[in-house]
């Protein structure tokens, strides 16, 4: 036997409670233990009239038979007041139960105003005061229960009753919407559509079919959806003579009124596809509005891919003859000049390597796109404004070499249509194939439609190439390049027609102060800088590029192409100078191999290269070990950079044992090594001698600066305190047995360190006695110099060897250990301080291993030479 459903401790106010269903609801639920306050204004049917007398008996029922009740006699408008009164009585409400009513039945024409308003008062707005009066308390405790009274005349409709139905119809949409808000709180709400006998129909129901209709076999209905068991929410329930049953609306399956989303819908259409519009053979309920939301989208992908199966089936193909007039004339137009001497084989036919840049290979692509209006029709019925069409990205893959004449075949499609928001991105593939059908490059041309946006479209595309962001760091190298005023008059001479780069007033029209320059133009100019470079200005090093164009060019302004060298691929991005405007964007361009090509004259006539003094000494190595440096084999071509610029390049051909400033002069480059100038001199030359040898410097200059004050000195000892020559000479006395060794080994010829380096270190700890506790040493320095004269042979032949100037106030800022170090490094390499470069050593502070870890080596080509080469230098280094 099921346990008892109880409700003890819980408070349920129920609204209308004096009589029928109301009364039923209150005594039930008191007599499963709650405490109930029992609503009633005591008026009729109709609205009119008020009575304490009806709440009053049902409260003295409920309490004779040992149940908590309180009445309240408010109208349901001021439903605060009833839920206070459950707060005063009980101290909490857990249950709302939305049940009083009247009726104001008229035939529609006949419904005055007080008819309508009326019953929205009391049914729709008296619902929903009560129950907000309730909710805080529910979100409160994190518990509640509603139900909310409908009526089969809402769902349905009845005649007479148009504000009555519309009033049940509305609480049916408010219920629905509390049960939503409500899940987070464990707060429930539904709407219970009942039939039975109660004041309101006792003289409307037939008078056998009201006796069955008992509202007490509709309270156990609701009771349930109150208890705290219950799962049930967000539900229409119907409840009659011990029936009850569920309600929901259910939607046919519909029809597409229209095939394709660029197509309209006409009154026709309607007619045509009516039958299935309203076919209810399939009919399906759907839980919530993201439910039907769900098959609106389905509907519109449906009809996209229908539009987008039209114009992505198209193919527009177009045929273009080229010779050596059309190559010329797109290389001026995308600034090859002689000014450039390596430029003269795309612009001289009778060059030995004439050759066509190989974007040139983006042109049949845009020449086919132009003659044909496959963009144009991806929007039927509408006119694409050419002014508002813009180059978004391009991307550009060569298959096979491009002869310097003949005719391509290019065939064109869209393969999908982006919804940008602002704009439509349109995806079109064009593949070009030379005379004997061989393909020979894929474009894909990405333009953008302002305006045609909005669409409901997909934003990406697994069939877009995507862009790609550079390496944060600084830019390998960087290349600037005026444009010319004429820039885009000469370029769309290769077929880009667009007279937005031409007109004025087209211009205008577009938003632009005055015609701009072709992206693509643009692009032309970033990939002749990378080719020369990164590829040796080899077109058949080209694989791909890929770039994006977020910004346009004015004719006449300065363009900087920014490259970083990752492998095979190279990343640029393009600049405009006057502006600072990135114009090319997340772009890159695929060799098949990297081999720099290098101007010698990227050093000013002011500046020159540390390196260069290394070069002379390795072609002075090299010339004298023909035979061993032959046996490696290989050419290096080592680039030397200066604040990330390429600003020199050198040639070691060791097949041929020579070594000569700029880019190999014949054959082909097995391995190309990149360094900054610094990092090149340290890989050879060990530079942590230069701290010592500008240390070197400054104590000759400080010996200068003295020297007068102590040969002066030598007249004028009489002027010396007894005291300070009396210190000196005391300190000298140490230094005896020391001075008379020195003597005895090297007699008056320059000491060695091994001499001189204990004199110093016995001197240092009476000389930092002395200064810590003298302000003035001079007096000191002259004694001190003097006594030192007198012992020491060597004294005025040793350049350096001046301790007394330790004592000199204007030389206190030396330690001594450092001329400790300096006269070991001066006495070692014994013409030092006639020097003013040092000698490479070919074994310098940097090795070449950590300085390719490190990144400061950049290697392309063969690795295995590299190692070879670096053994060589070991080698060289003990010669």
């Amino acid at each position: 036997m099921a346990v008892p459903m109880r409700f003890d401790g819980r408070v349920v106010v129920v609204t209308g409670a004096g009589a029928g269903l109301g009364r039923a609801y209150a005594l039930l639920f008191a007599e499963r233990g709650a405490s109930v306050v029992v609503n009633d204004l005591g008026g009729g049917r109709h609205g009119d009239g008020s009575s304490t007398k009806a709440a009053d008996i049902v409260v003295q029922e409920i309490r004779s038979k040992g149940g908590k009740a309180a009445a309240n006699y408010n109208s349901v408008e001021d439903g605060e007041k009833i839920i206070q009164t459950a707060l005063d009585n009980f101290g909490r409400i857990d249950v709302v139960v939305n049940n009083a009513g009247i009726l104001r039945d008229r035939s529609f024409a006949r419904i005055s105003n007080t008819d309508w308003d009326l019953i929205h008062q009391v049914h729709l707005k008296g619902t929903f005061k009560t129950t907000q009066a309730a909710w805080p308390h529910f979100r409160k405790q994190n518990y509640g229960r509603v139900i909310v009274t409908s009526s089969n005349s809402g769902l349905y409709g009845n005649f007479g009753q148009a504000n009555y139905a519309a009033a049940k119809i509305g609480v049916v949409g408010l219920s629905s919407t509390l049960a939503i808000e409500g899940r987070k709180n464990n707060i429930h709400c539904n709407a219970i559509v009942p039939t039975a006998a109660s004041r309101m129909t006792e003289d409307i129901l037939p008078p056998d079919f009201f006796a069955e209709l008992k509202p007490e076999l509709i309270a156990p209905v609701v009771v349930w959806l109150c208890h705290e068991s219950c799962p049930e929410t967000g539900s229409i329930i119907e409840a009659a003579a011990g029936w009850a049953g569920k309600s929901y609306l259910v939607r046919s399956q519909g029809s597409l009124l229209r095939s394709k989303i660029t197509d309209n819908v006409t009154p026709e259409d309607v007619k045509e596809h009516w039958g299935t519009v309203t076919d209810m053979s399939n009919a399906k309920h759907y839980p919530s509005i993201a439910d039907v939301s769900a098959t609106l989208t389905v509907a519109l992908e449906e009809m996209k891919a229908n539009a987008q199966s039209d114009s992505l089936s198209k193919v527009a193909t177009n045929s273009l003859s080229y010779d050596k007039r059309d190559i010329i004339l797109y290389s001026l137009g995308v600034g090859a000049s002689l000014n450039n001497p390596e430029d003269l084989k795309y612009l001289y036919e009778g060059h030995e390597a004439f050759s066509a840049l190989p974007t040139f290979l983006i042109i049949p692509a845009i020449t086919t796109l132009l003659g044909a209006n496959i963009i144009g029709d991806v929007f039927p019925g509408k006119d694409i404004d050419l002014t508002k069409m813009l180059h978004g990205e391009q991307y550009l893959e060569v298959i096979r070499p491009l002869e310097t004449s003949g005719e391509l075949v290019s065939k064109a499609r869209v393969v999908d249509v982006l919804d940008k928001g602002s704009g439509a991105a349109i995806l079109v593939d064009v593949d070009t194939f030379d005379e004997n059908g061989n393909r020979v490059a894929y474009n894909q041309v990405t333009t953008f439609a302002i305006g045609m946006g909005g669409f409901g479209g997909k934003r990406t595309s697994d069939k877009a190439v995507d862009i790609a962001n550079p390496p944060a760091r600084a830019p390998d190298a960087t290349v600037t390049e005026k444009t010319s005023l004429n820039q885009a008059a000469v370029y769309r001479l290769s077929g880009d027609w667009n007279p937005l780069h031409i007109d004025q007033d087209m211009a205008t029209l577009g938003g632009y102060r005055r015609p701009i320059l072709h992206g693509l133009c643009t692009l032309g100019f970033s990939a002749r800088h990378i080719l020369q470079r990164f590829a040796n200005n080899d077109p058949s090093k080209f694989k791909a590029i890929k770039a994006r164009f977020p910004k346009p060019v004015l004719p006449g302004q300065t363009l900087q192409t920014n490259m970083w060298h990752e492998g095979s691929r190279i990343h640029f991005e393009t600049k405009v100078l006057e502006s600072g405007y990135t114009v090319i964007g997340g772009a890159y361009v695929d060799l098949t191999e990297t081999v720099p090509f290098l101007r010698t004259n990227n050093v000013s006539a002011t500046e020159t290269l540390k390196s260069e003094a290394v070069f002379d000494a390795l072609k002075k190595r090299i010339e004298a070990n023909l035979e061993k440096v032959k046996k490696i084999n290989g050419v290096f071509q080592y680039n030397i950079t200066v604040g990330g610029n390429t600003a020199g390049s050198w040639t070691i051909d060791l097949k041929k044992g020579v070594l000569y400033k700029g880019p190999v002069k014949e054959g082909k480059v097995d391995c190309t090594l990149t360094m900054s100038d610094p990092d090149f001199v340290d890989l050879f030359v060990d530079t942590r001698w230069s701290s010592e040898y500008n240390m070197l410097s400054r104590l000759h200059a400080v010996r200068k600066a003295v020297g007068a004050e102590l040969a002066n000195s030598e007249n004028n000892i009489e002027v010396l305190t007894a005291v300070e020559w009396k210190q000196a000479a005391g300190i000298v006395e140490v230094l005896g047995p020391l001075a008379d060794a020195t003597k005895e080994i090297s007699g008056d010829s320059y000491p060695t360190s091994s001499m001189v380096i204990p004199i110093l270190h016995c001197l240092k700890s009476h000389l930092n006695v002395f200064i810590t506790s003298k302000k003035d040493g001079v007096m000191f320095a002259r004694s001190l110099d003097k006594a030192l004269k007198s012992r020491f042979s060597f004294y005025d032949s040793d350049p350096i060897f001046c301790p007394s100037m330790l004592c000199d106030p204007r030389f206190r800022g030396v330690l001594i250990d450092d001329m400790v170090a300096v006269n070991t490094l001066a006495i070692e390499v014994k013409k030092l301080s006639d020097k003013s470069s040092l000698e490479p050593n070919f074994a310098g502070k940097l090795n070449p291993q950590m300085a390719f870890m490190q990144g400061k080596l950049k290697v392309a080509g063969n690795l295995m030479l590299v190692q070879k080469l670096s053994g060589l230098m070991k080698e060289q280094s003990k010669l």
